[in-house]
């Protein structure tokens, strides 16, 4: 969990040369209030990034790390990306859903799905989809193998979920009904009910491709509206496919290692400090940019640190938090941020209560990030209205 906003990332990642300062640029982020009861937040210039939370603060936070993690899966595969570096996350603007008189819920289309998609980007966006599926796929066979071994993995109703099998489905009959948004762009005559899922997913995807590159052929951004009112172009329907295949893959994927043994596998350490390197990966993987490009910098905050709370799967670093401290009075907790993959395994919870347990004496300050002060206030922090601090300055 960020308090303060400033698969692996390999070493050719890192040693990257650090680009200035000038080369950073804002983070838009769209809202869509209303969706589905709640606020939603799309990145529309990094393809697959969508939030949902219930507030515009939580939601900007949530979206710095989406992008973060998105970015990180497009390096994993190879892709070159043109994300910028991010210098800081806001609001590009907000467009809401909005429900019609029969209930249903008409999505937003934003001002960039207002555009012809050309060849080229069908394509990219193509090739990323496979890659998806391919990861869907392996992921697919974690579940088995993790359900043969301990039964079925739970579903908490309360939260929304539904079974896993149920999830996969989902995936597929969702991707062709979008598919099928557009004139012309014609109905899956398929099964996904009944057959087995590695067929259900392979054909329906076999189906939305070809309907895809159909639809490219005469593409020429016009929006167009389906029976309930809601528009559509086909940047959008790319845009809503590449973001519900993510959103649906991390959430089995949380699901799975709450049961898989990965809980139990982190390890927490207040004798272990990452190097520059580990910390500049695990910071870029939640957006933080501007922190990741200074690596001289968090050498020196690693080194004079007084206290350093790390979690590690293996030798990956994936979690970290720091008390800078007089060991007596006053302490100040900084630089607390979990992988997004695992988010939501109290990661972030414990790291903070390895540094402030057992120290009653102390007053520990922080500043938290945008829409984390709920979160904090359940580990006992408070707001201080008089709290004051001198920017940095960066060359």
């Amino acid at each position: 969990m960020p308090s303060d906003l400033g698969p692996d990332v390999t070493e050719d990642v890192h040693d990257r040369p650090v680009p200035a300062l000038d080369h950073f640029a804002p983070l838009g982020v769209w809202l869509e209030t209303g969706y589905d009861g709640r606020v939603a937040g799309w990145v529309t210039e990094v393809p697959g990034v969508l939030v949902v939370s219930d507030t515009p603060e939580r939601v900007l936070s949530a979206a710095l790390a989406a992008t973060g993690r998105v970015r990180e899966w497009l390096e994993a595969h190879g892709d070159e990306a043109p994300i910028p570096r991010i210098r800081r996350v806001e609001v590009a603007g907000d467009v809401p859903t909005v429900v019609e008189p029969d209930g249903y819920q008409a999505k937003a289309t934003f001002p960039p799905d207002l555009r012809r998609v050309t060849p080229d980007e069908l394509e990219v966006a193509i090739r990323r989809m496979g890659w998806a599926r391919e990861d869907l796929f392996r992921l697919l066979t974690r579940v088995e193998a993790v359900e043969d071994a301990r039964g079925p993995i739970p579903v908490a109703t309360a939260r929304g979920e539904r079974p896993v099998a149920e999830v996969f489905r989902h995936v597929a009959g969702a991707e062709v009904w979008l598919a099928g948004r557009l004139p012309g762009g014609g109905r899956y005559s398929g099964q996904l009910d009944g057959a087995p899922l590695d067929e259900v997913l392979t054909q329906s995807r076999a189906w939305v491709i070809e309907r895809l590159r159909d639809l490219a052929r005469g593409d020429d951004g016009a929006e167009t509206a389906d029976r309930h009112g809601e528009t559509w172009t086909l940047a959008k329907v790319l845009r809503r496919l590449q973001a519900h295949g993510f959103d649906h893959f991390w959430e089995i994927e949380r699901r799975l290692i709450r049961v898989d043994g990965t809980r139990e596998r982190v390890l927490l350490r207040t004798d272990r400090r990452p190097d520059a390197a580990s910390m500049v990966g695990l910071l870029r993987s939640v957006g933080w940019d501007l922190r990741a490009s200074e690596p001289a910098s968090l050498e020196t905050a690693i080194a004079r640190t007084g206290e350093f709370a790390t979690a590690w799967d293996g030798d990956r670093l994936i979690g970290t938090a720091r008390s800078i401290t007089d060991g007596g009075q006053n302490a100040l907790i900084a630089t607390v941020v979990v992988h997004p993959a695992y988010q939501g395994l109290g990661v972030g919870e414990r790291l903070v209560h390895l540094l402030t347990d057992g120290r009653d004496t102390v007053r520990f300050s922080l500043t938290a990030a945008s829409g984390l002060d709920t979160w904090y206030r359940k580990l006992g922090f408070i707001p201080d209205p008089h709290a004051m601090y001198l920017p940095r300055k960066r060359r």
